[in-house]
């Protein structure tokens, strides 16, 4: 198993290796710095885990513990919004030469909400939190990379208190698709919209008692996280403006527009095992997960983002040996009760001791059985836990100028699970999953008439 996972870590660099040698050259042009520190504005004490970003780009930072943040950034004018949970964001506006170091320091106020963030789900427009008349959440970049989960649903569960999604096990397709639920409703009750447009649900109808049975949902962990510059939750019926499949709510994912500089990220963990029903505490569940984004621009007001991802997670088994009859089973003692209905009487002790015996000696012939045919009481285990997963996938994200006014948006993914040799493709029920989007799923132009 260890081998191929070092096999797979191996697959997932390599992958990483031919996204960042794919890069423009201007991506790596001479940069300017700017860099500061984030502070109570009544106390003046440095604020720790503070977000510093470059508004409209991906380019961020988090604060120390001593409040201070670096970012490279080409150079141009740029907005710098610094944030916090319980403080009221602030931003200064700077602009950046090649080679220069700008230092910027922000004092932020505290407050009970933070209200003043820009949100576009349920409001049709764009607002602010404060201005917007129901529950939004927004869960940034920020707050995605420091959650330990590698896959979006689980990263909702993680952050969103009224969002749920559990991996399923012995359910055939719903292994790798999971069944989510908004405010406790079904999986094909919440909307979910990628920059604003509809996200196709996926083919699988979920079967086998699972958790939203005949539902079909959104497979949002076709998503690479590494592609989401924010994520709106609007936590509240919204079928009055999107239709019917908004009963729960609706999910906004925007994607990045980053065009300044490559961003490659790695996650690696596992399980340290548990003792279930005789079966020792061995490590499982190990996973490693890389990332890499970049864009470009399209002339002067237009972009092309790229994410490439791939997912590499070995299965869990969390089921004890199994321990009932295999070739020869156990003589069962009725009880009184039904013995006096059938119209005979109950077996004296003599009886029952003599059933115990001939189970014991059915027991032993048992495992004789199980031990000449070359088996283990473990082949005859089900297996109860995460399946493996091998997870490729590229999201295309761009915006081509049309005209002086009028642009096209474009949104492209790709995704492949690989077929896995018999002996590596080890799921609970032998499942497997292949994900495709082809080129064009989303599209819009907006434009005035006349010359293209």
């Amino acid at each position: 198993m260890y081998s191929g996972l070092r096999f797979d870590v191996l697959r997932g660099a390599a992958l990483v290796g031919i996204l960042a040698l794919a890069v423009p050259l201007q991506a790596f042009a001479q940069q300017g710095v700017i860099r500061g520190t984030v502070r109570d504005a009544d106390s003046g004490d440095p604020i720790f885990l503070a977000t510093v970003q470059i508004v409209g780009t991906a380019a961020g930072f988090v604060t120390d513990e001593d409040g201070r943040f670096t970012i490279r950034a080409q150079p141009g004018t740029y907005t710098v919004r610094a944030s916090m949970l319980g403080y009221a964001s602030a931003q200064q506006r700077v602009t950046l030469g090649a080679g220069d170091a700008i230092t910027l320091d922000f004092d932020l106020s505290v407050s009970a909400l933070a209200i003043d963030e820009i949100i576009a789900v349920g409001t049709r427009t764009t607002r602010t939190r404060l201005e917007s008349p129901v529950a939004v959440d927004v869960i940034t970049a920020a707050e995605i990379a420091l959650v330990g989960e590698l896959e979006l649903n689980q990263i909702l569960r993680t952050l969103a208190p009224s969002y749920n999604a559990s991996h399923q096990t012995i359910s055939d397709g719903t292994d790798h698709v999971n069944p989510a639920s908004l405010r406790g409703l079904g999986p094909d009750q919440t909307l979910v919209l990628i920059n604003g447009k509809r996200r196709h649900h996926s083919s699988l109808v979920n079967v086998n008692g699972t958790f939203g049975r005949g539902t079909v949902g959104t497979d949002l962990n076709a998503i690479p996280a590494a592609a989401i510059e924010r994520i709106e939750i609007l936590r509240d019926g919204a079928s009055a403006q999107y239709g019917s499949d908004a009963i729960a709510g609706v999910i906004n994912i925007v994607l990045k527009e980053q065009y300044q500089q490559v961003q490659i990220n790695g996650t690696a963990g596992f399980n340290p095992g548990t003792a279930v029903g005789g079966r020792s505490a061995d490590a499982d569940g190990e996973q490693i997960k890389a990332n890499a984004n970049f864009g470009f621009r399209v002339g002067q007001r237009g972009f092309f983002n790229v994410t490439g991802s791939y997912l590499s997670r070995n299965r869990t088994n969390r089921s004890g040996i199994y321990t009932g009859s295999v070739f020869i089973p156990q003589l069962s003692t009725p009880d009184s009760a039904s013995r006096i209905e059938d119209g005979l009487l109950p077996l004296t002790d003599a009886e029952k001791d003599s059933i115990s015996a001939l189970n014991v000696e059915r027991a032993a012939a048992d495992e004789a059985n199980i031990a000449a045919s070359g088996f283990t009481r473990e082949g005859f285990s089900m297996k109860i836990g995460q399946s493996d997963a091998t997870v490729g996938a590229l999201w295309f994200n761009s915006v081509f100028p049309i005209a002086e006014t009028g642009e096209l948006r474009r949104l492209t993914f790709f995704g492949l699970v690989p077929d896995l040799p018999p002996e590596e493709h080890k799921v609970s029920n032998g499942n497997e999953l292949h994900r495709f989007s082809g080129p064009g799923a989303r599209s819009g132009v907006e434009a005035p008439p006349g010359n293209w």
